[in-house]
């Protein structure tokens, strides 16, 4: 073996060596890595065990450190994950500002880490935080981008979730057709998906809504159906949700024993899940409940811990329902002072609510009559590409007439010449009809201009009236009477608006109308 035979050897011996020795210092960097991983799975699976099981603050707990582990080793996927289920937590818990703000990081990263479908939940989860914070708009508008994606991706599911959302919406802003149009309607789009839990979300809401309307047996039936899913389930968080429902029923149907059974287990469970709104909905029947049997001290205690809590939360329907029901029990109880101090209360608060319900209801006709501007516009194309089409055939039809003319012309001199002074005079009638349609137009708009003035002037009278009722007399009326007088004003404005509309609308030419 020659000299460089040997050198290739010793090359080729050190080269091995070197490949062994990168390949062991690699291995022992990746060994931490995959301890850190295997830690962190562990952590976000007992904190997602955790959640299965309700116990939503141990959860909270878990997704946070698994969250801090995610963000150490900077994996997208991992910190999106955890600060989704961070988000959800954080809302199960009434911590509203954190699930808002949980939510709002979850939705920065990007489409591939976050599926359409997912980022669909977070706009209902949206939606759901905004309306127990009372702020109606954006839990509506959150609701509609929830929607559109699951049409779009045409989630059964998630159509269902949504619609039932959507009438829970309703529901706490009192329209209760409009809620039980949604309820069930989720409750019909849910029911071959066979989910058993939202099977029970929309019969106990449809039987709540039922309630509220006054139909009580018939609520009563949905709320057992809600109840028999809830012991099949035995999940807490249902039975109590089932148990209040009941209790409820039973108040108004005047079974106070049988309510106070079922509303005392209901906030036991609630308590047990730690539910803060759950506890409020229950604390609210229970005030109710000893009102009616005259137990005002139990009431009030009850009453006052509810409304503590809604302040805790910023939860505005919750405290205006919290008012309501105190205002009832000093009243019934003979403390006239504290009654009409919680009634103010109620007022004022209720005055904000509405304003931003009205904002919402503002929202949805301005969406309404976009679409219906655009059909107009489409059916004005329509029509004018009729006309167009009508004119060339009468532009072909007038070209072979005037051909033929030609033709004829030497042999029919006097017809050709009798015809254009029909054509003249013809011409003449229609600048006379024009002239005549003008004046017409003109008469019709100052008649609907002074029609409109003259419908008004009445109008503005019982305004006038009705304000001068609200100034002078305001601390005679009852919260009834001035609450009438509300609603007279407003339909004064809108039928003011109507007016003015239908003056607008009598004035729109073809001119106004920009066609493109």
């Amino acid at each position: 073996m020659n000299i460089r035979s040997y050198t290739l050897l010793l090359l080729t011996t050190l080269s091995v060596c070197c490949i062994v020795h990168l390949s062991y210092c690699k291995q022992q960097e990746q060994e931490p890595e995959t301890e850190v991983a295997d830690a962190e799975k562990t952590l976000y699976d007992q904190a997602y065990e955790l959640f299965k099981k309700r116990n939503y603050l141990e959860a909270h707990k878990g997704f946070r450190e698994a969250h801090k582990q995610a963000e150490s080793r900077k994996i997208p996927a991992d910190i999106s994950q955890s600060l989704y289920y961070l988000g959800l937590t954080s809302l199960y818990l009434d911590d509203y500002d954190s699930a808002l703000k949980y939510f709002n990081q979850y939705l920065q990263f990007p489409e591939p880490i976050i599926p359409p479908d997912k980022r669909g939940k977070v706009y209902s989860h949206f939606a759901t935080t905004y309306q127990k914070k009372g702020d109606y708009e954006e839990s509506f508008n959150y609701h509609l981008k929830a929607l559109s994606i699951a049409e779009e991706q045409e989630n059964i599911e998630n159509i269902a979730r949504v619609n039932y959302e959507l009438g829970s919406l309703f529901f706490t802003q009192e329209d209760y057709k409009q809620a039980l149009t949604y309820y069930k309607k989720a409750e019909e789009i849910s029911a071959p998906l066979e989910k058993k839990n939202i099977q029970f979300t929309c019969l106990a809401a449809i039987g709540s809504t039922y309630e509220r309307m006054e139909k009580l047996d018939t609520a009563l039936n949905y709320n057992m159906k809600s109840m028999e899913i809830a012991l099949e389930s035995g999940s807490s968080g249902n039975l109590a949700y089932a148990h209040q429902n009941i209790g409820s029923n039973f108040i108004k149907l005047k079974r106070y024993k049988d309510a106070e059974v079922a509303l005392l287990k209901s906030l036991e469970l609630n308590r047990e899940t730690e539910s803060k709104w759950g506890q409020m909905g229950v604390l609210r029947d229970l005030g109710k409940l000893f009102t009616e049997t005259r137990n005002y001290e139990r009431a009030l205690y009850h009453l006052q811990t509810g409304l503590r809590i809604a302040e805790e939360l910023e939860s505005k329907p919750k405290k205006l329902e919290f008012y309501e029901a105190l205002a009832k029990t000093y009243e019934a109880a003979g403390n006239t002072n504290r009654a009409i101090v919680f009634l103010r209360d109620r007022i004022s608060l209720r005055d904000s609510i509405m304003n931003e319900k009205s904002l919402a209801t503002i929202e949805t006709m301005k969406v309404i009559r976009e679409l219906q501007e655009k059909e107009n516009a489409i059916s004005l194309l329509e029509k004018n590409h009729k006309i167009t089409r009508l004119r060339m055939f009468l532009m072909a039809g007038f070209l072979g007439f005037v051909f033929i003319l030609l033709i004829f012309i030497a042999r029919s001199y006097r017809k050709e010449k009798h015809l254009n002074l029909q054509l003249e005079e013809s011409n003449h009638q229609i600048q006379l009809q024009n002239k005549q349609l003008e004046e017409i137009n003109a008469e019709l708009k100052q008649f609907t201009s002074v029609a409109s003035h003259d419908l008004k002037s009445p109008l503005r009278t019982v305004a006038s009236f009705a304000n001068l009722l609200t100034r002078r007399y305001h601390d005679q009326l009852d919260e009834e009477a001035q609450e009438y007088l509300g609603f007279i004003q407003n339909g004064v404005k809108r039928m003011i608006n109507m007016l003015d509309d239908l003056l607008s609308y009598a004035k729109v030419g073809k001119k106004d109308i920009p066609l493109e």
